[in-house]
C-alpha cells in the first residue's frame, strides 16, 4: 500500500484509533447482541440496531472519505458531494497545507487497478482502517467506522456524540501485543508514542527517539509496560507490571502530530 504522507498522520493515532474500535465492537455486542446498521450522510447520522428492533444506539458521522476502487479513487469528505467543505473533515487538508502532505491537500487520490471485486473489498477494508487513523488524528473525534458501498468499496467515517471510555492503561497492557501486528502502519513505534501522548502517559525510548530504538518504556507513574521490536519495528515482547492507579483526564484533541 502506498500513500506515505497519509501514513505520516495516520501512524500516530492507530493503535489509539483501534483501542476505541474494539470499545465500540464491545459495546454494540454487549447492548444489541447481533445487530444492523444504517448510515444517512445526507443527515449526518449512523442507527446501530438489535436484530429485533428493540434497542438502538446512534452517533453523528463526519464523512472523512469514500474508496472506490471502481472509480480508481479515493474522494475526501470535504470534497464530497455530501460533505462540508469547511467541516470537521476538512480538518485533514488544513493538515496537508500546514506540513506539506500532498496525500491530503488534493480533493482525491487515485487507486491502484485491482483485478476482481474480492480484491477490492480486502484492498478497502485495509485502507479503511488507515484513512479512519488519520481522521481520528486530524480531528481529535473517535472512533471510526466504515461501511461498505458499491464497487467493493467504502465509506470512513468518525462518529461523535458516542459514549465510550477512554483507554485505560490496563487496556493497553492486555489489547496491544494482540492490536499492534495487526496495524496498518508503516512503523509501530509511532503508534505506541502516539497513544502514549495522547493519554497523557509517559514514554522513554533507549536512544533519541521511536524510529531508531528498539525499546520503550511506557508507564502512567505506577504500571509499567516494556516493549522490544525487532530491526523491522515489529513488536516482538511486553513485559507488564500493573497496579491499581487512577486514569489521566483525556484530551479532546490531537496528540501532536509531527510529520516524518
Amino acid at each position: 500500500m502506498r500513500f506515505e504522507g497519509l501514513h505520516s498522520v495516520a501512524d500516530y493515532a492507530a493503535l489509539y484509533a483501534a483501542l476505541r474500535q474494539e470499545e465500540l465492537g464491545d459495546r454494540l455486542e454487549r447492548e444489541l447482541g447481533e445487530y444492523t446498521f444504517g448510515c444517512d450522510t445526507g443527515s449526518g447520522e449512523i442507527a446501530f440496531t438489535s436484530r429485533d428492533g428493540d434497542t438502538t444506539i446512534t452517533a453523528t458521522t463526519v464523512l472523512i472519505a469514500t474508496i472506490a476502487p471502481d472509480a480508481g479513487s479515493i474522494l475526501w469528505g470535504w470534497a464530497h458531494p455530501d460533505g462540508d467543505p469547511n467541516g470537521e473533515a476538512a480538518r485533514l487538508r488544513d493538515l496537508g497545507h500546514r506540513h506539506g502532505i500532498s496525500d491530503l491537500r488534493a480533493s482525491s487520490l487515485g487507486l491502484p487497478v485491482l483485478r476482481s471485486e474480492t480484491e477490492a473489498e480486502s484492498y478497502s477494508a485495509d485502507l479503511a482502517h488507515v484513512i479512519g487513523a488519520a481522521g481520528v488524528e486530524a480531528t481529535g473525534i473517535s472512533p471510526y467506522y466504515s461501511a461498505p458501498i458499491a464497487g467493493g468499496g467504502r465509506a470512513v467515517f468518525v462518529l461523535r456524540d458516542l459514549e465510550l471510555p477512554e483507554p485505560s492503561f490496563a487496556d493497553f497492557a492486555a489489547k496491544a501485543p494482540r492490536l499492534l501486528p495487526g496495524l496498518q502502519v508503516t512503523d509501530p513505534r509511532l503508534a505506541v508514542h502516539g497513544l502514549v501522548l495522547r493519554r497523557g502517559w509517559q514514554v522513554s525510548w533507549n536512544a533519541q527517539g521511536p524510529r531508531t530504538i528498539p525499546s520503550c518504556h511506557v508507564t502512567d507513574g505506577t504500571s509499567n509496560v516494556v516493549i522490544s521490536f525487532d530491526d523491522r519495528a515489529n513488536a516482538m515482547e511486553f513485559h507488564t507490571t500493573i497496579e491499581a492507579t487512577s486514569e489521566p483526564e483525556s484530551s479532546d484533541h490531537p496528540a501532536g502530530f509531527a510529520p516524518g
